[in-house]
């Protein structure tokens, strides 16, 4: 399975991140990078949080925010494949807040939600 992500950064950060997790079929239970190649694409150091190693956030709230709103619902179970859209404001005291949080299990179901 795979899942397409779409991060957006306003704020003191104004970036977007495009990458696919690759998961693997023989995992049954998602649980958040496991059985992922997820931490290619976003992972921790010295206390950073890094996106496709774009430093982010020291912030420990803010790490939170970004890692809890991953999650795709496991919605591209049948048909192999998610979308997950998210937009974050981050201030530049590593404050994070999600301004929205998409998920869809194909490419008609992720342009429907956006359009309307």
């Amino acid at each position: 399975m795979v899942t397409h992500y779409k991060l957006v950064f306003k704020g003191s950060i104004n970036n977007t991140f495009r990458f696919d997790v690759h998961k693997s079929d023989e995992e049954l239970d998602w649980v958040l990078g496991c059985g992922t190649d997820l931490e290619d694409h976003i992972y921790e150091k010295d206390g950073y949080l890094y996106i496709e190693n774009y430093r982010i956030t020291n912030n420990p709230n803010g790490i939170n925010t970004i890692r809890g709103n991953l999650y795709d619902g496991n919605i591209g179970r049948d048909s192999g494949e998610s979308y997950v859209d998210c937009i974050f404001a981050i201030d530049n005291n590593g404050y994070v807040i999600c301004q929205s949080h998409k998920q869809s299990s194909n490419k008609v179901d992720r342009f429907l939600s956006k359009w309307l």
